[in-house]
């Protein structure tokens, strides 16, 4: 059995460097893990086992074994760490928002509620976008987008959160129409009836 005595002292002042990066983009993916937990704790997931390998590797780093590789592979994955928890979070949040997008896409009040909606769509399509282009890259490589990714994550949190808020006065509106709608058609009908009854009469008294 292979004994790895620690070398954390022995480290130089770039690998330490590198070792406090890491501590930083571990404690920023653990923080955006907890805001998709938040969300749907299944989405946790690809975070927390990017999170066991970052710390496989730190472990082997501080073990001297290939410390500079190791602390380099532990950073990827401090990174993807942090892209899967906001590209998750997205993908939810993206689902959500097309629930609305459905529940009112025959709306006139949604453009008067929300204001605008139609930029906050556009800014919604450009998203979706980015995170489909991200899907279709090499795994490896996605460490790349991180910050972008998590950019947008907090950016669809806001549009989801102001269009969920929006449906009770987008839901008060739909009601105020329907109630109008079903006067106008009544008063049409009460009209059409009462012209009936007028004609009726007057064919009656002449005949």
């Amino acid at each position: 059995m292979r004994t790895y005595q620690s070398t954390i002292f022995l480290l130089s002042k770039a690998q330490i460097k590198e070792l406090e990066e890491i501590v930083r983009l571990f404690e920023k993916a653990e923080k955006d893990l907890k805001k998709s937990e938040h969300l749907d704790t299944k989405l946790t997931i690809p975070c927390i086992n990017e999170l066991r390998y970052a710390g496989y590797h730190i472990a082997k780093a501080t073990s001297n074994d290939n410390t500079d590789e190791n602390l380099k592979k532990a950073v990827g994955h401090c990174k993807r760490a942090i892209y899967d928890a906001n590209e998750s979070a997205i993908v939810f949040l993206l689902e959500r928002i097309a629930t609305f997008q459905n529940d009112y896409s025959k709306s006139p009040n949604v453009s008067t509620i929300v204001l605008g909606y139609s930029k906050l769509k556009q800014e919604i399509l450009e998203i979706s976008e980015r995170i489909q282009h991200n899907k279709k890259q090499n795994r490896d490589s996605r460490d790349q987008y991180y910050e972008a990714c998590t950019n947008d994550c907090d950016r669809l949190k806001d549009i989801e959160s102001l269009l969920n808020i929006s449906r009770d006065e987008i839901n008060v509106l739909e009601a105020r129409d329907v109630k109008a709608t079903r006067r106008f058609i009544l008063g049409i009908l009460i009209s059409f009836i009462s012209l009936a009854l007028i004609a009726t009469n007057f064919f009656i008294s002449k005949a």
